[in-house]
């Protein structure tokens, strides 16, 4: 029974999964991988778990469905207008950071790709705006020199 897991237990019931470990996680990685859309739930469910989480004064509810819908529909990153080539290499990143007192809330939520998201982290949008200024200037420079 030990390849097998727990599940719950009910008035001193204990009930176990059907599936060992392995062939369980087999079967979540293929569901994963079997489609965008269940994707795309996916990356939503695991960014609203962190926010309730987290930051639980930002929570407004849940926008599953709304941000997944979000994601699927991007065509380009919100910061540096890269187009989508790989639907994966783009995330949704909240455009007034959370941390800054910005909601959980389908109009704070932006389509960007992974490199923006990572450089902007935690910065205001306005802060991120000159800095993405002074990068793309300081690029044009060094390709002249």
């Amino acid at each position: 029974m030990s390849a097998f897991f727990k599940r719950g237990e009910r008035n001193g019931t204990q009930y176990y999964m059907l599936e060992c470990r392995t062939c369980e996680g087999k079967a979540r990685r293929a569901a994963y991988h079997s489609g965008p859309q269940v994707r795309a739930l996916q990356n939503m469910y695991v960014m609203e778990t962190r926010v309730k989480k987290v930051f639980p004064a930002s929570w407004r509810g849940s926008i599953v469905k709304e941000g997944a819908a979000l994601l699927l529909a991007g065509k380009e990153c919100f910061y540096c207008k890269t187009p989508v080539t790989d639907q994966w290499s783009f995330c949704l990143d909240h455009h007034v950071p959370l941390a800054l007192g910005g909601v959980h809330a389908l109009d704070n939520l932006r389509m960007c790709c992974e490199p923006c998201n990572r450089a902007k982290h935690d910065m205001p949008p306005e802060d991120f705006k000159r800095w993405m200024d002074a990068l793309i200037w300081r690029l044009a420079w060094l390709r002249a020199q």
